[in-house]
């Protein structure tokens, strides 16, 4: 059976409807044949067209079998041609759909036959022979070689154009039968297949693997969700640890900043929170080592405040408590001015906390000559700095005085790295 329906779709595919061969009229009924029948046929015409005549003439008597040619004749043999014409256009439309569904089917079938040899007998396939396909590969062959001849010969009449319409219908009709019993034959296999003892064992096993594997999914999913339940849980008592941690943390830098140098409350050691709480010393950007803006705080005009923080804490505060002089005299003019910022600045912080160091009379000229930046009174074992800076401001330099309060740490790395060594006697 396989090998007959093979047969016949390579013989449907073969023979396409779209290039048969067969005989065409339709230039008889166009210019300029038209024309020359209106003239020559209902009057008399000579020259050239007449001798035009004398062919269509000819042609027309042989493809309808009349002699007499009138218009009447002329106007019926084409609408005789255009029947024609639809007639042999519907037989490809049909042609070519009846193909594609053989086309499937046979697909079908062919699957189905090989899918048969897993569950089925031999004598249970249906698919090793079958003679309903040899007499209808006669059939169809029969009546593609009338339509063949009828298409080629040159009659252009009624019964030759219902002859054609009858043996295309006849053709059209063998090529559904093709289809319907490949259909029910195809039909026929699925059920011997699906209530056969093995498809039913295949089927029951498919669907067993189906539904462990289905189980096992809704397991793995329910493991899925409960672990991460239990790292979310995990995660957020990391988290109240760690808040707990860092509120413990803050209390204790609180406890210890009190004891730190500063300015009123606001004094290194305190959490960036609590700063803010204070004065709105906001970070630059977010980081572990950052500084803030400027700002005032308390309502200060004169004096402007700078925090550096150093993992969310603040490490130092800065005061810039402004310019020293404005016709920029030297340093050693300010020993003896208590009305200047400086000297009572370093007065005020002198009485205040115990001096740890202070620049030298070398440091002093080298900075007068502005080859040293800045000169520091240190106090408080480093926790306490007073600064005087050269400051660069359009071609020009300014005399300005920071004091700085450092965290303990940060103030034992200032005292470390800046505390003058002096030689003694012994080094030379």
């Amino acid at each position: 059976m396989k090998k007959k329906l093979a047969l016949l779709i390579f013989f449907f595919s073969s023979s396409s409807a779209q290039s048969m061969s067969m005989v065409e009229f339709d230039y008889l009924f166009e210019h300029p044949n038209t024309h020359i029948a209106d003239i020559c046929i209902t009057q008399q015409c000579g020259g050239s067209y007449l001798q035009e005549y004398q062919l269509l003439k000819q042609q027309l008597q042989i493809i309808s079998g009349e002699n007499n040619i009138t218009y009447d004749l002329y106007e019926s043999l084409n609408q005789l041609n255009i029947k024609r014409n639809r007639i042999i256009n519907s037989f490809i439309r049909n042609y070519e759909s009846g193909y594609q569904s053989l086309m499937g089917i046979s697909e079908k079938l062919e699957k189905n036959c090989e899918f048969s040899t897993q569950y089925l007998t031999s004598d249970a396939q249906q698919c090793l022979g079958d003679d309903i396909y040899e007499a209808l590969e006669i059939e169809i062959n029969n009546y593609w070689d009338e339509f063949e001849i009828v298409l080629n010969e040159e009659k252009l009449t009624r019964d030759q154009v219902d002859n054609i319409e009858s043996i295309g219908l006849s053709l059209i009709d063998s090529m559904g039968k093709v289809t319907t019993h490949s259909t029910k034959l195809n039909d026929s296999l699925t059920l011997n297949i699906e209530t056969s003892a093995n498809y039913i064992d295949e089927q029951n096993r498919i669907a067993e693997e189906e539904r462990k594997a289905e189980e096992e999914r809704i397991k793995a999913a329910e493991r899925k969700i409960a672990e991460e339940r239990r790292k979310a849980e995990e995660r957020r008592l990391a988290e109240e640890r760690r808040l707990a941690e860092e509120e413990q943390k803050k209390i204790k830098n609180r406890e210890r900043a009190q004891k730190n140098p500063g300015f009123r409350d606001l004094k290194p050691g305190l959490h960036y929170d609590d700063v803010m709480k204070i004065c709105s010393l906001e970070k630059l950007w977010d980081d572990k080592s950052v500084e803030s803006y400027w700002h005032e705080c308390f309502g200060i005009k004169n004096i402007k405040f700078k925090a550096s923080y150093l993992d969310n804490y603040l490490d130092m505060l800065t005061l810039d408590m402004g310019p020293i002089t404005d016709d920029g005299y030297y340093l050693d003019v300010f020993l003896e001015d208590d009305l200047n910022i400086y000297t009572k600045m370093k007065k005020s912080l002198g009485d205040k906390y115990e001096l740890e160091f202070e620049y030298s009379e070398r440091d002093r000229q080298l900075f007068n000559e502005q080859e040293k930046s800045s000169l520091f009174h240190v106090y408080a074992k480093g926790q306490v700095l007073l600064e005087v800076k050269w400051i660069t401001k359009d071609y020009s330099k300014d005399l300005r005085l920071y004091i700085h309060y450092l965290d303990t740490k940060s103030a034992k790395a200032f005292i470390k790295t800046n505390k003058p060594v002096e030689a003694v006697a012994d080094d030379f």
